[in-house]
């Protein structure tokens, strides 16, 4: 809640990177820096798949057309 701002520009950059632009988010926050972050976490089949579903939800929400959502 204190850095929604930085929250965003990094959630921006790793989507940027997910979908194929250039790999800042990995470069600056990337391994093995991201592991040491999400070590504190249990991240295990259905935490991902609930990220997973998140995101997809987000996505659909999101509206971005054929181009930017085929597979």
């Amino acid at each position: 809640a204190d850095d929604m701002a930085g929250a965003e520009e990094r959630l921006r950059l790793f989507l940027i990177g997910r979908f194929g632009g250039p790999p800042t988010y990995m470069e600056r926050r990337g391994h093995p820096r991201l592991r040491m972050r999400h070590a504190p976490y249990r991240l295990d089949a259905a935490a991902r798949d609930r990220w997973v579903g998140l995101m997809d939800r987000a996505l659909d929400e999101a509206a971005l057309g054929d181009e930017a959502t085929a597979v």
